[in-house]
């Protein structure tokens, strides 16, 4: 492949890490704070909870991210000229990295957090988007191979 179409594929996985933020923002910027649900062992509670999506939104974005990691994955891979998979694989754990970032900084809204994830949670997110991009890539090369 040529260096002129490893280039065209930079463009499009920035688009897809663009995708994967605005889904992870979609109805979460700015925060919505509103009265708790009644509890019936604590009547005399009041407080505010922050108003989170329903269950088909919630699905929808995470399928809608796990698409923008897998598409970020293949074509990373697409653009190394050697050791596809791991290239897939870093590329997938990097942008799952963006997303938990993102989602910190969400948080960040209402919550006293910093915007830098927990190194746990680095930790635990980009080993398994690194396992993740490592699957993606190697059924896109079995099934599809270059």
């Amino acid at each position: 492949m040529s260096v002129a179409y490893r280039l065209r594929l930079a463009p499009a996985i920035a688009a897809c890490v663009i995708v994967l933020v605005l889904t992870l923002m979609w109805r979460s910027v700015p925060a919505v704070l509103e009265p708790c649900p009644y509890d019936s062992e604590h009547p005399f509670l009041l407080g505010t909870c922050l108003r989170g999506p329903s269950t088909v939104e919630l699905i929808l974005k995470l399928t809608i991210a796990l698409l923008a990691i897998a598409t970020i994955a293949v074509l990373a891979a697409r653009a190394a000229p050697k050791r596809k998979p791991i290239a897939g694989a870093i590329a997938a754990a990097l942008s799952a990295l963006v997303g938990l970032t993102t989602l910190q900084a969400i948080s960040r809204q209402v919550f006293a957090v910093g915007y830098v994830p927990p190194v746990e949670a680095i930790g635990v997110v980009g080993g398994a988007f690194f396992l993740f991009g490592a699957l993606v890539v190697w059924v896109i090369q079995k099934w599809w191979p270059n």
